[in-house]
């Protein structure tokens, strides 16, 4: 028997990034493992196991496992835009990998999340390591995002089929969930973006990030294809009071959409408030007064 062995440990950076001690390729580190799962293949014939920082389940059996840092390989995914949401996912169809020096690495390519790490792990020979979990029966969850009435997907689909037609290469469609997820993104800048949620019993639509909650019928994609066309030609506007922002969208015939919400914010003290993110970018565009323009110009 060999005087030394080898196992894989995956390294997630998201559970990383809170409470794991960096290291570096060459170095002596212990690492807290538990087996995986499910299958994972072995690189070279080498087990897998994966880094546990929080553990929370007794029923997953750890081990503390002490060895030398032969290889690091950092694995990144593409990130892309999540059809009728505000964020991206990563695509593991759209991998990179590669060599690096150490845990966390500051190696990132632009448009790629993560890294996560495989960290191959020379150590002593009969080292003890972690079974796999017993298999835990888990209860039934309700699907909250289940799919929409079938009726609505072919009245979607047909929405975008005329933004399509209408509006050609100026609007990037981004579809999911067979159209009940779709964002319509102009490529123009300044023009309002159009998203909409189709679930089990609502549809959701959105301006930017104004949001109007529609009837999961013929009369709510008649709203839908109003917001979308109000979007389109740049009757969509914004206006804050206070900390109450109003969203209205007109439609040709001049009927009017309105929505209102509050700003969510922080107290530091005094007059002093902290607003993050999307929220603070849309006051102030509010504010600045600086309209929405069309996708495309008029003909």
């Amino acid at each position: 028997m060999d005087a030394v062995s080898a196992i894989d440990v995956l390294v997630f950076s998201a559970e990383f990034a809170c409470c794991g001690t960096p290291f570096a390729a060459g170095e002596e580190v212990t690492l807290t493992v538990r087996a995986l799962t499910q299958d994972s293949p072995a690189q070279d014939g080498v087990p897998t196991y994966a880094h546990e920082l929080h553990p929370h389940d007794d029923r997953v059996p750890l081990a503390d496992v002490t060895g030398r840092v032969e290889r690091i390989v950092a694995s990144y995914e593409r990130m892309v835009p999540v059809p009728g949401a505000h964020y991206r996912t990563n695509d593991p169809d759209d991998r990179i990998e590669r060599d690096v020096d150490r845990v966390p690495t500051e190696d990132h390519p632009a448009g790629y999340g993560g890294p996560d790490y495989r960290v191959r792990l020379r150590i002593p020979s009969g080292t003890l390591l972690p079974d796999p979990a017993p298999e835990v029966e888990l209860s039934p969850t309700l699907d909250i995002d289940g799919p929409p009435p079938p009726r609505m997907l072919p009245l979607l689909t047909k929405l975008i089929t005329d933004v399509a037609s209408e509006f050609g290469d100026a609007v990037d469609v981004l579809r999911g969930r067979d159209d009940a997820s779709v964002t319509l993104q102009p490529r123009r800048e300044g023009a309002a973006a159009v998203r909409w949620n189709a679930d089990l019993d609502q549809l959701t639509a959105e301006i930017e990030y104004a949001e109007w909650a529609l009837t999961d019928d013929e009369s709510g994609i008649a709203v839908l294809r109003d917001l979308v066309a109000a979007a389109a030609a740049g009757r969509f506007a914004e206006t804050v009071e206070g900390w109450t922002i109003t969203s209205i969208a007109t439609a040709a015939e001049g009927r009017v959409y309105e929505a209102r919400t509050s700003v969510s914010r922080f107290p530091l003290g005094g007059t002093v408030v902290v607003v993050g993110g999307s929220a603070l970018e849309r006051v102030e565009r509010a504010r600045s007064g600086d309209p929405f323009v069309p996708w495309v110009d008029a003909v």
